[in-house]
């Protein structure tokens, strides 16, 4: 009796230790997770149309899920993905996925057993864990912490609660990544479908459904060893019947049924073994996908960067959900002015390495008329975007601002500056030629001519902090203890920051904040957000500007 009641309190003792644990790991990392309500995106609804200034439309607005890197825009509801594939990959990936709450317990205790019997630690995580890591905690890229499995494991319960097991298969679905498309990755199963079978998600057999599932773990490799793993297929259709997914005759003829994935020639025998296969073009995958992207047309991405702004300004405002609901949403952009930018980014010839971005901004009112943000050809953009994104250094740029601080403090285009090194201090910039007179120049000569040595002589005597608080009514953000070499361009901003604060010489010397947006409405035309009207910061008096 007492052996028991000493079991019963240890037990106890560790229950209260486990809760206290949960406890505390929830304080430390689970007070501010995002909300799985932005996860209503998944539902893959209606699309947001944008348009322009002149009421255009310009594009629409779907939700980017992603994965390893990877981001698939073209998402697909659940019927249009081959209900073998589903099958095949929920066997493969998380055989209990409709029976757990989101985690897993089970499979990751008989993965850990398997890990220190047989030294192959399995991973664990369910489909609903790989859906919050890949897009609620996409930040966190997969690292192995127990921060981020901690996360990932509240979420993922949270989300099982307030999803249906068919919605979070489908996003599972279309964030998978599915191996090298060459420029872009192959994420999503519309794109594996096109890439490895050149067909329809919808269209994929028992067969081919199976290699998709099998190759999940590792596609790279397992895509160039298809006699290596073929094994593994025979294992997940044994697992299928095991489920009660397929039948026993469903299995036997997808096993004998011939798959040809690209760049493979297989030779088969009746009974589903190999007689040969040859990767005879490894790169048939990226030339899939060449073709899938020049059947879409390179006009789908046309204004991409400029859509990606306005998605970038409208989540803090109204959300993910009414983002993505449906709805209309008016810009500032002007039409005309966009498709020249992107026509001068397709010309544009550049040096080995360089790249660009463009940042049109309307002096009145501060509005965004056009936006791109790498240098344009004629495939996929990156989705990175220089003009809002790349904070570099400005260099001569900032002249102009800096005089014409000193020709609002009272100084004349005619005053004069010493064009020499600096007496008595351990900055010691020079002119970009590395040369110098030694003579007094003009203000204006030394702007016209870039010249750095006046320009900091400059600077010193309008007293450095004057202009850091003269930058930042510009809406720019100078570094700490920058000290005279602000003057000359260490400044880090984006192109359209610094078109914002150029735009004040064009108006008066009145400042606005660079905005995309005019008004947005949900599907049923009801107002969610009217732009403010502008209100501007004087900078500079209008005789100065």
């Amino acid at each position: 009796m007492r052996f028991l009641v000493g079991l019963s309190r240890f037990v106890a003792i560790v229950l209260l230790l486990v809760a206290l644990g949960v406890v505390a790991l929830y304080w430390m990392w689970g007070r501010n997770l995002p909300s799985v309500t932005d996860l209503d995106v998944l539902e893959v609804s209606g699309q947001t149309r944008v348009y322009d200034r002149q009421n255009a439309l310009i594009g629409t607005l779907t939700p980017s899920l992603s994965s390893s890197g990877g981001t698939n825009r073209n998402l697909l509801k659940l019927g249009q993905i081959s209900p073998w594939l589903q099958k095949a990959v929920v066997t493969s990936e998380d055989r209990r996925f409709y029976e757990h709450h989101g985690v897993d317990y089970i499979g990751i205790a008989r993965g850990l057993l398997k890990g220190l019997l047989q030294n192959d630690l399995e991973g664990g995580s369910s489909i609903t864990q790989q859906v919050v890591k890949n897009t609620l905690l996409s930040d966190l890229q997969s690292a192995r912490t127990a921060e981020r499995k901690f996360k990932e494991a509240v979420l993922a319960y949270q989300l099982d609660r307030n999803y249906d097991k068919d919605r979070i298969l489908n996003a599972y679905l279309n964030i998978i990544y599915w191996g090298d498309g060459g420029r872009d990755d192959i994420v999503g199963a519309g794109t594996a479908a096109r890439a490895y079978f050149g067909k329809d998600a919808a269209d994929l057999n028992l067969a081919e459904s199976v290699y998709l599932a099998t190759i999940i773990p590792a596609p790279n490799r397992r895509y160039k060893q298809f006699a290596a793993f073929r094994p593994l297929m025979k294992d997940l259709l044994d697992r299928m019947v095991e489920d009660g997914r397929v039948t026993g005759a469903e299995a036997d003829a997808a096993w004998k049924t011939p798959i040809y994935p690209a760049g493979w020639r297989i030779g088969w025998n009746a009974d589903g073994t190999l007689r040969s296969a040859v990767l005879e073009n490894i790169y048939r995958l990226q030339e899939n996908m060449n073709a899938l992207e020049a059947a879409q047309g390179t006009g789908r991405f046309a204004y991409q960067y400029y859509l990606q702004a306005v998605e970038k300004e409208l989540v803090p405002i109204i959300g993910r959900k009414a983002l993505y609901g449906g709805g209309k949403i008016v810009t500032g952009m002007s039409l005309s002015a966009q498709q020249s930018a992107e026509r001068a980014s397709l010309d544009a010839r550049l040096p080995d390495g360089a790249t660009l971005g463009i940042a049109l901004v309307s002096p009145q009112g501060g509005e965004v008329l056009a936006l791109v943000g790498q240098k344009l050809t004629s495939g996929r953009p990156s989705d990175w975007d220089n003009a809002t994104q790349a904070r570099r250094q400005v260099g001569s740029s900032i002249k102009p601002l800096l005089y014409t601080l000193a020709l609002e403090t009272g100084w004349k285009q005619s005053d004069t500056v010493l064009d020499s090194p600096l007496p008595n201090t351990s900055y010691q910039p020079q002119n970009y030629d590395g040369r110098w007179t030694g003579r007094y120049v003009t203000m204006r000569y030394s702007l016209d001519h870039s010249l750095n040595l006046p320009t900091v002589r400059i600077a010193q005597e309008l007293g450095i902090q004057n202009f850091e608080a003269k930058l930042r009514q510009l809406g720019l953000t100078p570094p700490p203890e920058a000290g005279l070499s602000l003057s000359i361009g260490t400044l880090e901003a984006s192109p359209l920051q610094m078109a914002a604060a150029y735009a004040t010489f064009a108006n008066g010397g009145l400042y606005y904040a660079p905005t995309l947006v005019r008004s947005v409405e949900d599907a049923r035309g009801v107002s969610l957000y009217t732009r403010p009207a502008p209100t501007p910061k004087r900078v500079w008096d209008a005789q100065t500007a």
